[in-house]
């Protein structure tokens, strides 16, 4: 039926319409990453730099504990922790003098904290000071855009009606040092 030169011809034919598909696929492929990356390569830029993810626990609040005539025993007190995020800081100096005026803290002091965590991960938060006032809580919430990498964090304090008596049968909470 057909020659053997026909085949050749037909196998060849097919052979280059499969190589011209490919290199056209290759040629879009190409322009399209070329319009991307050169084109709008700055866009994409600006858009990694403000896409960002960051792990954040929530604690679960712990419950009430009553006596048997309806006391409070136990109970939970929201407490407020300002925090820096090491990896959002742009001018540490001016950050530092900034934090000094609004927690009533020293340079020193906050240079000695932050030195103390120098060596974890630039994403985990640094606790400056613990409880802070509601007028210091207010100054960072309002001047967060001025001070980037300084957080108000919020904790569950546990507190007991009677102080330290029963604690040991009620429960309590505190934290682990870095060697723990």
């Amino acid at each position: 039926m057909f020659g053997e030169e026909e085949i050749v011809k037909f196998h060849r034919q097919r052979a280059n319409a499969i190589v011209r598909a490919i290199l056209l696929a290759f040629s879009l492929l190409l322009m399209r990453l070329w319009y991307l990356q050169i084109m709008k390569g700055d866009m994409f830029y600006e858009f990694s730099l403000n896409n960002k993810i960051r792990k954040e626990s929530v604690d679960a609040p712990r419950g009430m504990i009553f006596s048997k005539d309806s006391k409070i025993l136990v109970h939970n007190v929201p407490r407020f922790d300002a925090v820096v995020i090491p990896q959002y800081i742009r001018d540490k100096k001016a950050l530092i003098k900034k934090l000094s005026t609004i927690l009533n803290m020293s340079v020193e002091d906050i240079k000695k904290i932050l030195a103390r965590y120098r060596g974890q991960a630039r994403y985990r938060s640094i606790t400056i000071k613990k409880n802070i006032s509601q007028k210091e809580l207010a100054i960072i919430e309002t001047e967060s855009e001025k001070i980037p990498g300084v957080r108000v964090e919020v904790y569950i304090s546990r507190e007991y009606s009677d102080h330290v008596i029963g604690a040991h049968l009620l429960g309590y909470i505190s934290e682990i040092s870095q060697k723990q």
